[in-house]
């Protein structure tokens, strides 16, 4: 079974060109579904159609349609086509084969395969539907037809034969296209109906070249609705090929909507193909126009051309703004174009004027006409003037703001303070303190302070230590201390050692003679008491002593001492009889072989303990020495800081000698071995 449409005796036409897209597209075999391979029918058409012509009549077995679809072209004209066949193209006997139902917004497929088992000469599709989607253009009005079919294959088989292979039937006068079914009886006599076109039928009566008009069935037997146009209707089932005017549906039984232009009306669907009764729209034109200026309005949607005074919208069916002058507005948005009633203003003229112009008088967009009441001032008379505040406007603005200008509302001084000045409303004064002017928000002293003063309002007195006054920030004295003092703060008191002053920084200074360190706070090696101005004993070895009595640090010098001592007894001598003088110098001869007697036994004990390292001096002789001589009140007893001496003879598992000098129990410790004591015989 072959594409008979390929056949190069076949032919085609179409109702109407446009851009010369002809009907030869639809049997040139190119299936492509684009603009330029497709025909097209003309526009402004009520009817559209594309007829093939196979030049004789064919066992027709099923056709296939390929009509226009690209990305952004839908098939929407094809809604509602038909597919009809003929054996006479001159005609009105065309059988309905197929009939499209696709409704708006819906659209059928692009590709279209129709069983159709006819014997037929002719094949057409044919439209009388108009897509909603080209009401909008001025190209396409209402009530016109479209087609743009790319390809029409028709597949079937020469009469007398049938299958896929198109084999003969066999002797057969006819047979059935796929099952080669006879339909004729042999040897037997039918009468046709007068119905049967041309007065033909087969064996049982069926007409086989279809039915005069008016009727339909196998044997023409039925009479087609009165409502069909021309009575015409479909073989197979009476269904109206088309109606008369007034009547759709499928035996064109419904009436159309009395409101519809001329009572024309889709077969289909009812809907009224030419367009509305002036005053209504709508698919069945069943719904009022609005107020329109004139009484008709948009087929599909009902909107207006114009609208009757007073009205706006697309359909005129709202009022426009009761203070409208002249209750006129705008029709597309409302908008009073002839302005407002007085007292009002705005688009729509709903909002009030200011109560606060001046005779109650505004322009379209809120100015007041006449100026504006006392402290109002702005456009509109909505806010204060420059010098007064509050909801009222009956707060007058600070003196102290600068131009006494504040913020209409707040009263916020609008371009700061006068000097002396701060807060919001600038109402506050800065301290009396600031040298310049103070910080607007929180009062704090703009610049320096004044010398002796210090903080963020300048409120603190600086130490009265420093000189020439201290930091702003922290009350350090940055410029120096006064004579005397040091440290950050000047707080800290330099030491009498000092010549003249320190340093502010760390107190150091030049000493004083008997003074040495770092800030002169202590005696120097030689020197000793409180403002280190005593020298120490000159039977101190090298000359040291301690600081703060005069105690030799390293012991006495020997032959000094002793020689003083002969010096002293000397003196002695002349002032005292001869007993005293040997008494005197008997004593004085037992100290000296005690004193040389306890360093021989120091000097022993500790080389053999190794545990003094430097020469031990004899302290307590020497201090006992300086108590009789007169060159320093102290006692053996005296325990100085650093004086090391003390306690290494401490350490000896027995007391020595010089533990022992300090009075008689000493020797008492020395006198355990019951062995009489030298200080027992001095006393």
């Amino acid at each position: 079974m072959d594409n008979i449409c390929e056949r190069t005796t076949c032919t085609a036409t179409q109702s109407s060109v446009r851009f010369g897209l002809s009907a030869d597209k639809v049997i040139d075999g190119n299936i492509k579904q684009n603009y330029r391979n497709c025909s097209h029918t003309e526009m402004r058409k009520s009817v559209a159609w594309v007829m093939v012509d196979f030049q004789k009549a064919i066992k027709l077995k099923n056709v296939v349609i390929y009509y226009r679809n690209e990305g952004h072209w839908k098939p929407y004209r094809f809604r509602q086509y038909r597919l009809e066949v003929s054996n006479s193209s001159g005609t009105q006997q065309w059988i309905q084969c197929y009939k499209d139902n696709t409704d708006y917004p819906a659209v059928p497929s692009s590709i279209q395969n129709i069983s159709c088992e006819q014997i037929t000469r002719f094949l057409r599709v044919i439209s009388t539907y108009d897509a909603p989607e080209d009401d909008g253009s001025p190209d396409y009005l209402v009530g016109y037809a479209l087609l743009e079919i790319c390809e029409i294959q028709a597949y079937g088989c020469n009469v007398g034969f049938y299958g896929p292979n198109c084999t003969s039937c066999e002797g057969c006068e006819n047979c059935d296209i796929v099952l080669m079914s006879t339909i004729y009886r042999l040897k037997s006599i039918v009468t046709c109906s007068p119905n049967c076109e041309n007065l033909q039928c087969n064996g049982n009566g069926h007409c086989t070249r279809g039915c005069n008009q008016g009727y339909w069935g196998d044997k023409c037997q039925n009479n087609c609705s009165s409502s069909c146009s021309t009575t015409v209707c479909n073989r197979p089932n009476g269904i109206c090929n088309s109606c008369s005017d007034g009547y759709f549906g499928e035996l064109c039984e419904n009436i159309c909507s009395l409101k519809c232009l001329r009572l024309k009306c889709n077969k289909d669907t009812g809907y009224c193909s030419t367009g509305c009764a002036p005053g209504y729209y709508g698919n069945y034109c069943n719904s009022t126009c609005g107020n329109c200026n004139t009484t008709t309005c948009d087929r599909l949607n009902g909107s207006c051309k114009d609208c009757s005074s007073s009205y706006y919208g697309v359909k005129c069916d709202q009022n426009c703004s009761k203070n409208c002058l002249n209750l006129e507005c705008r029709q597309i948005d409302g908008y009073c174009s002839n302005g407002c009633k007085n007292g009002f203003f705005g688009f729509f003229c709903n909002m009030q004027c200011s109560g606060k112009c001046i005779q109650n008088n505004c322009s379209q967009n809120g100015t007041c006409v006449n100026g504006c009441k006392t402290h109002w001032s702005g456009k509109r008379c909505d806010r204060c003037d420059f010098s007064h505040y509050g909801s009222e406007c009956s707060k007058e603005c600070s003196v102290n703001c600068i131009k006494q200008t504040c913020h209409n509302i707040t009263g916020f001084c609008t371009y700061g303070c006068y000097n002396g000045f701060y807060s919001e409303n600038c109402e506050k004064k800065c301290s009396a303190s600031c040298l310049s002017n103070c910080n607007r928000h929180s009062g704090e002293c703009d610049g320096k302070c004044p010398v002796g003063k210090f903080g963020n309002y300048c409120d603190k007195m600086c130490n009265q230590n420093c000189k020439y006054g201290c930091n702003k920030n922290n009350g350090l004295c940055d410029f120096g201390c006064i004579d005397g003092k040091f440290g950050p703060d000047c707080l800290q008191t330099c030491s009498i050692g000092c010549i003249s002053g320190c340093r502010q920084i760390d107190g150091s200074c030049t000493c004083e003679a008997g003074w040495q360190g770092h800030q002169c706070d202590e005696c120097s090696q030689t020197h000793y008491g409180q403002r280190c101005d005593q020298l120490c004993s000159p039977i101190c070895l090298n000359g040291t002593c301690f600081s703060n009595n005069g105690s030799c640090k390293e012991g006495c010098n020997i032959n000094l001492y002793n020689a003083k001592r002969i010096q002293d007894m000397n003196q002695i001598s002349k002032s005292c009889s001869s007993k005293d003088i040997y008494s005197a110098l008997y004593g004085v001869l037992t100290i000296l072989f005690l004193s040389i007697f306890l360093n021989i036994f120091l000097i022993v004990r500790n080389f053999k303990k190794s545990l003094l390292k430097k020469q031990t001096p004899i302290i307590g002789i020497c201090k006992s020495y300086q108590n009789s001589a007169g060159y320093a009140n102290t006692t053996l007893d005296d325990k100085e800081e650093g004086n090391i001496y003390y306690q290494e003879l401490g350490e000896f598992s027995q007391p020595s000698f010089g533990d022992s000098i300090e009075g008689k129990a000493g020797y008492e410790e020395l006198n355990k071995n019951n062995q009489p004591s030298d200080y027992d015989e001095l006393h």
